[in-house]
């Protein structure tokens, strides 16, 4: 438990689309129908199904499906966190700009005196 894990969340979303965009791409790959000499289910001593990389051969865009509609809840917790930013920022302007009419200048020169 952190104490603001809704920040932490936000904060971690861009990352998180990132990543599951890369194993959506590398499950895409896995769907197309290529045999074990073109892409093979172990890379040396790594079994590949263990990150989520399983040829499903016939059935191959259900498992796909699934993780679009799961990478989803990242994108719009992406998205959250971008317009909470887009506020953020907004509302930094919008007090600079409230405190701007009562910055008063004056100038030292007198009307009428020309300048050397």
């Amino acid at each position: 438990m952190m104490p603001n894990s809704r920040q932490a969340c936000l904060r971690s979303s861009p990352f998180l689309v990132l990543y599951a965009e890369a194993l959506l791409v590398m499950q895409y790959i896995y769907g197309l129908d290529l045999n074990d000499s073109e892409l093979p289910d172990k890379i040396e001593t790594v079994n590949l199904a263990q990150i989520g990389l399983v040829k499903y051969y016939n059935l191959s865009y259900q498992p796909l499906l699934v993780k679009i509609l799961y990478t989803v809840m990242f994108w719009v917790t992406l998205r959250q966190y971008v317009e909470e930013k887009r506020q953020e920022a907004n509302r930094d302007i919008a007090e600079g700009v409230m405190m701007e009419p009562f910055n008063i200048s004056y100038s030292t020169s007198q009307p009428g005196v020309p300048r050397p």
